[in-house]
C-alpha cells in the first residue's frame, strides 16, 4: 500500500467515519514516553508497549493539536501526490499557514517536528517513506563504497577512500531507503562524537592505518547514519565503537547509538546497535590521564546524569554505571580534546590504540 494511501485509511477514513456517525472525531496515536517503553534484555533494545493517548475534536485544549496532526498529514499527502520530498522545516511553514484565530498553528519547528513523528507512529511508515528529509549531519571517511539514488533515478557512486575531506561526504545519506552499500573493507567502524576529532583522525591517516571506517554526526547521532552503522554492525559483523566526550551528554550519545531512544522508540529495531562498544572518554579517566583542565558539571549535566541512572538498560552495565556514578561523586567533566594536554597525538597514537588493541596494517 502506498504512503498516501496508509495515510487515508489511518487517518482520513477513521475521522470521516467517526463524523458519518455522529461521534466526535478522535486521533488514537502510541505514546512516546517513559512510561511506555520497556527494556528487551534479551535483544538489548529499547521498545515501545501498546498504551496510546488520544487527540479529539471536541475540547477546547485538543484543538490545536488535533489541527496540527491534520494539517501535517496534509501537507505530506499533498507532497506525496506531486511526488516531491520535504524537509522538516517545510512542513513547518507550510503548515503555519494555518492560523487558530490570529495564532499560527505552530509556535516553533520543534512543535511540527513532535508531529511528524506522532504521524510515522501513527502510519507505521518511517519518515523518509512519507518524504520528508531531515538536514542529516553524518560524515564518514574509510574502506566503504556506497550508491545513493539521484532525482534522475540514477545510482551515483561515492567512494570514501577517495575523499580529500571528511566534509566531502556530509550529508550524503539524506535519504535512507535509497542508498545501498555496495562494497565494505574494513575491522570495525568508529564512531565520533565530534566532526572536528574526526578530521583529526582523518588527518592523521588513522583509518588507513588501522583499517576501519569513521562516522560522526557532531553531536546527536541523525537517523540515517544510525541506520547505515546498523547495516554496518548486523549485515557485515562489524564492531562498533563509540568514542564521545567524559560528560553525561557524551555518555547519553552513546546510550542513543547503542540502545536507541525513547522518542524513537518505533524505529530502534532498525536503529540501535546494542553490541556497540562504549570506549570512552569515562570520567575515572580524568585522574587516570592527569587531566587537569577538567571542568565542573552545570545543572545540565547533573540532570542528564540522574537521567541516565535512571534508565532500565544501565542494568545491564554495570560498569557504565559506576562511571556516570562517577560523574556525580567527584563533579567533573572533560572533552575529547583534553587528551591533547599530553601531546596533540596522545589520543590518535596512543589512547585509542592501547583500547582497542590495535597494531597497525
Amino acid at each position: 500500500m502506498s504512503a498516501t494511501k496508509v495515510l487515508e485509511e489511518k487517518i482520513g477514513k477513521k475521522i470521516v467515519e467517526q463524523l458519518k456517525n455522529n461521534k466526535p472525531p478522535i486521533i488514537e496515536i502510541p505514546k512516546r514516553f517513559k512510561t511506555n517503553v520497556w527494556f528487551d534484555e534479551k535483544d538489548k533494545i529499547i521498545r515501545m508497549k501498546d498504551d496510546t493517548f488520544e487527540r479529539q475534536m471536541n475540547s477546547l485544549s485538543g484543538i490545536k493539536s488535533f489541527t496540527q496532526t491534520l494539517a501535517v498529514a496534509s501537507v505530506i499527502a499533498d507532497s506525496l501526490r506531486q511526488k516531491i520530498s520535504l524537509t522538516k522545516r517545510d512542513v513547518y511553514y507550510a503548515g503555519g499557514r494555518i492560523t487558530i484565530g490570529k495564532e499560527s498553528l505552530f509556535e516553533k519547528q520543534s512543535d511540527s517536528d513532535l508531529i511528524i513523528e506522532d504521524i510515522e507512529v501513527l502510519t507505521g511508515l518511517f519518515r523518509e517513506q512519507l518524504g520528508v528529509v531531515a538536514e542529516e549531519s553524518g560524515q564518514i571517511v574509510g574502506n566503504i563504497v556506497y550508491e545513493t539514488l539521484n532525482r534522475d533515478g540514477e545510482w551515483i557512486e561515492t567512494d570514501c577512500t577517495k575523499v580529500s575531506d571528511p566534509m566531502q561526504t556530509s550529508g550524503r545519506f539524506i535519504k535512507e531507503e535509497e542508498f545501498k552499500i555496495k562494497s565494505v573493507n574494513a575491522k570495525f567502524v568508529l564512531i565520533v562524537e565530534k566532526g572536528g576529532i574526526l578530521t583529526k583522525l582523518f588527518d592523521t591517516k588513522f583509518d588507513k592505518r588501522y583499517n576501519c571506517i569513521m562516522i560522526s554526526t557532531k553531536g546527536q547521532p541523525d537517523r540515517a547514519s544510525r541506520h547505515l552503522v546498523k547495516k554496518l554492525e548486523h549485515e557485515y559483523k562489524l564492531p562498533v565503537y563509540l568514542l564521545v566526550d567524559g560528560d553525561p551528554w557524551g555518555h547519553h550519545i552513546a546510550s542513543v547509538w547503542k540502545y536507541g531512544s525513547i522518542r524513537l522508540c518505533y524505529e530502534n529495531d532498525r536503529l540501535a546497535c546494542p553490541n556497540a562498544k562504549l570506549i570512552g572518554i569515562f570520567p575515572s579517566e580524568i585522574e587516570k590521564y592527569d587531566i587537569k583542565k577538567y571542568e565542573k558539571l552545570d545543572e545540565g549535566d547533573v540532570r542528564r546524569a540522574r537521567r541516565l541512572l535512571s534508565e532500565p538498560w544501565l542494568n545491564c552495565e554495570p560498569e557504565w554505571k559506576k562511571e556516570i556514578e562517577l560523574f556525580l561523586k567527584n563533579n567533573k567533566k572533560c572533552e575529547i580534546e583534553n587528551l591533547s594536554e599530553h601531546n596533540i597525538r596522545f589520543l590518535t597514537d596512543t589512547y585509542l590504540p592501547e583500547k582497542l588493541n590495535l597494531k597497525e596494517g
